[in-house]
């Protein structure tokens, strides 16, 4: 069993200009830490739904109008 942690993103930017790394893990132990670690952060997250995202305050649309410049970058 293996498991892989890291920042690399599957995208051109990513490829092209970003250092990211991956690190790929074969231990059965860390794998199955890592899968338990993964299933509680679902545990603790919560939906975002269309209308929920949709119905977002004026706040958070403000902050993505500001974030227009370098939303490639982010």
């Amino acid at each position: 069993m293996w498991a892989t942690v890291g920042s690399t993103n599957p995208d051109n930017l990513s490829f092209a200009f970003n250092d990211e790394l991956n690190l790929i893990i074969y231990d059965r132990a860390i794998a199955q830490q890592l899968e338990r670690a993964f299933h509680e952060d679902v545990q603790a997250s919560r939906r975002v739904t269309y209308e929920a995202w949709t119905d977002r305050g004026v706040r958070a649309k403000l902050l993505e109008v500001l974030a227009l410049p370098i939303r490639d970058l982010l």
